[in-house]
């Protein structure tokens, strides 16, 4: 049996992919009454189900409005930022030793 998926119904009912999302979300709109019993008639000819990952999907919030987002971006940010500060420390301390070794090279004696 062949899957029944939202492209097939766009297609099917000669709608656009924004369209069909807003009826599915139950978001009229302007939406006319014949293109909604356009859609209506085609889910129920070709019995088109949502599915599970398209239910879970509709039950969470968009990653705009979720916190662990933010959250998760100020992690990125961070880690990001202490990167950078690690490279500069690590370096600052290489070129204190090129300095270093330069000032005071091997095998030099201070002893006069």
């Amino acid at each position: 049996m062949k899957k029944i998926t939202i492209k097939v119904i766009v297609e099917e009912a000669g709608v656009s992919n924004t369209t069909l999302s807003r009826f599915l979300n139950n978001n009229y709109g302007n939406m006319s009454k014949e293109t909604k019993e356009k859609i209506v008639e085609v889910i129920e000819r070709l019995n088109y189900r949502s599915s599970k990952q398209t239910q879970a999907l509709k039950i969470k919030h968009s990653y705009l409005n979720d916190k662990s987002y933010h959250n998760r971006s100020i992690v990125v940010a961070l880690f990001f930022l202490f990167k950078l500060f690690t490279y500069a420390l690590l370096s600052f301390i290489k070129n204190s030793m090129h300095l270093w070794l330069y000032c005071f090279p091997r095998g030099h004696t201070s002893s006069s």
